[in-house]
């Protein structure tokens, strides 16, 4: 099986990751780091390289379920948010054949976990750890509600043009050890084929 973990920065994902690595023993790989990865004028490179990820889970089977964090959904919800249009056309138009790709291959299905949480805290979280990331000019954090609202929007969207993906939503009310407990009970689930 593959996750993928997606949601606003500093809402847990790398979090649950690690945890869920710890637990389950489930690989778990980031492709970028955030600066490389979503938030660079030349990001196409980046989706590109995501849909070469899927490419490779689509064919090639792995031994254990992968826990992916971040995808390309980040990259279509930052760079919707931050303006980059060409980008966007280039993403969006391939969200779907990525999904697909890792849906459908011999690492499927596909489980999209998606973290949510108080926009604002999450980005002051992440903002205490490093500096904030800037774009134009205009920092995430004057931003957070915005992305929030790109990652709702796209996540119903996606859910709709794919009902047999797995699209699960967990809120984080800002405790780990809560975040940890609904990511065992949902990996629980999934791995032993209850959902």
């Amino acid at each position: 099986m593959i996750y993928v973990l997606e949601g606003i920065n500093g809402v847990g994902k790398s979090s649950v990751a690690r945890y869920i690595n710890d637990r389950f023993n489930i690989p778990a790989f980031r492709n970028f780091k955030d600066s490389e990865y979503f938030l660079n004028p030349r990001f196409a490179n980046k989706a590109i390289e995501e849909l070469v990820v899927a490419n490779f889970l689509g064919r090639i089977k792995i031994v254990s379920s992968i826990v992916l964090d971040r995808s390309l959904i980040s990259s279509y919800v930052y760079n919707k948010v931050f303006g980059h249009d060409k980008t966007i056309k280039f993403v969006h138009k391939n969200l779907v054949v990525w999904m697909n790709e890792l849906h459908n291959g011999p690492n499927g299905p596909l489980n999209i976990i998606y973290i949510d949480g108080e926009a604002k805290k999450c980005i002051k979280r992440i903002g205490a750890k490093k500096n904030i990331f800037k774009l134009d000019g205009v920092g995430e954090l004057y931003n957070a509600k915005a992305i929030q609202d790109e990652y709702n929007f796209i996540m119903a969207n996606l859910k709709d043009t794919n009902d047999k993906v797995n699209f699960i939503k967990i809120y984080n009310n800002n405790t780990l050890s809560d975040l940890y407990t609904k990511a065992k009970d949902i990996f629980s689930n999934l791995e032993s084929g209850n959902v």
